[in-house]
């Protein structure tokens, strides 16, 4: 048995997060936790997944505790040597961060899952 736990205090590209669900999303291991996105700030974001299914959704407001992205993988035999690098590729850059970028925009991909592009406090 193994155990990835995954944290960072960035959120995920949402471009990218789209392109890489798979990396991290699929596989013979359970995963759960939160994420935020740059076009969703607000909000907490939900990761549940088990054998290649994924499951996101938008969870309650992140209130004064500050957005994290954090996702716990659990698996059985060989762990996959790709993971920590998989998470690292998703997560905005510092360089994106410092950037300056408004990530207003009124669509960002995931509006099947989470809902409108919309600031929630």
């Amino acid at each position: 048995m193994w155990q990835a736990d995954l944290r960072s205090d960035r959120a995920f590209h949402p471009d990218r997060l789209l392109e890489g669900l798979e990396d991290l999303g699929s596989g013979r291991h359970r995963s759960r936790g939160c994420f935020w996105l740059p076009t969703r700030p607000g909000r907490a974001l939900e990761w549940d997944g088990a054998g290649g299914q994924l499951s996101i959704g938008a969870g309650e407001s992140w209130g004064r505790r500050p957005a994290q992205t954090r996702l716990v993988l659990t698996g059985v035999g060989a762990r996959p040597d790709h993971l920590e690098e998989a998470f690292e590729a998703l997560l905005m850059t510092t360089a994106e961060e410092a950037s300056g970028q408004s990530w207003q925009r009124p669509v960002d991909g995931f509006e099947p899952w989470l809902g409108p592009v919309r600031e929630i406090a």
